[in-house]
């Protein structure tokens, strides 16, 4: 796990910041929807008030050790293409292609990443290979390797005004989501067990935003309101970025006969001020926060 901090500059209390996860793209499978990620890439690069976290499994790292999971038919064309030479050369090092491949996508948003998860797929390559590919790919995208999990204090300051924060739990995500229950449980599980305001996971491959978790509060300090407060938990997980069952060789997707998968992601949107009312111009320093289904 890592703690991180993370300053923002906010020039008027109007501003919006979005914050995309980017997970679970799998570069190097077959099944990669590749046109429809540069679309995402392309979408945080034109959002001015953008930050995005990567989710793990970025790439596949599925190599040919890999007697699971590997299958020659399920190598992306780009791999096979380009001549003997050069074919040789991508296969020798299937790794190296993958991340050659996920900097070249990634690189055009790369001042815009708060830091890297490490997905199951990482680490299996660690593990068993001794090669830690997120470490690389951080040090390619010049960014920070978050391990398997991290919480992240997004500070919002405006000069000479009051900072406000909101409080992120990132995880890859573990445990199968084959029926529809499974996602909600796994976000519930985590909203009980982690006090912040946005959880955001993976793993499971299915799109979910939860809606709204409350949590019952009182202030630790100062003035007892005349009510209870309500302390919320949105949680979400973000998706994937392979076809279930693409038109092709067999994957180990549809192999598995995994459900059919939405290609669709979310995004937190953050609001660091927000105004009580316009009518009264009261002003707080809470900020508003909604996850948002995109549709690529």
């Amino acid at each position: 796990m890592k703690l991180l901090n993370k300053d923002i500059d906010v020039t008027s209390r109007s501003e919006i910041f979005n914050l995309y996860p980017v997970g679970d793209a799998h570069v190097g499978a077959f099944n990669f929807t590749v046109k429809k990620f540069k679309k995402y890439v392309q979408r945080i690069k034109d959002d001015a008030n953008a930050l995005w976290i990567g989710g793990g499994d970025i790439i596949d790292a599925i190599i040919l050790q890999d007697q699971k999971r590997f299958d020659p038919d399920n190598l992306p064309v780009w791999m096979l293409t380009g001549g003997p030479d050069k074919v040789r050369k991508k296969i020798k090092d299937i790794l190296k292609s993958q991340l050659d491949y996920a900097e070249e996508l990634l690189e055009p948003i790369k001042d815009k990443c708060v830091g890297l998860i490490e997905g199951n797929h990482e680490y299996s390559i660690s593990h068993y290979h001794n090669r830690d590919i997120t470490a690389d790919l951080a040090k390619r995208l010049d960014t920070i390797e978050l391990t398997d999990c991290a919480f992240i204090r997004f500070r919002f300051k405006r000069l000479h005004q009051a900072t406000t924060a909101i409080r992120l739990f990132i995880c890859h995500g573990n445990g199968g989501g084959r029926t529809a229950g499974a996602e909600p449980t796994h976000l519930t599980r985590l909203a009980q067990e982690r006090d912040c305001e946005i959880i955001l996971r993976g793993h499971s491959h299915i799109f979910h935003i939860m809606p709204p978790i409350p949590r019952l509060t009182i202030p630790a300090t100062g003035d007892m309101p005349e009510h209870v407060l309500t302390h919320e938990v949105r949680a979400a997980n973000w998706g994937a970025w392979v076809l279930s069952y693409a038109n092709g060789p067999s994957t180990y997707d549809s192999r598995a006969n995994y459900p059919v998968r939405p290609m669709c992601t979310v995004v937190a949107q953050i609001k660091p001020f927000c105004d009580i009312g316009r009518s009264t111009g009261l002003r707080c320093n809470k900020p508003r926060i909604s996850l948002q289904e995109l549709n690529i």
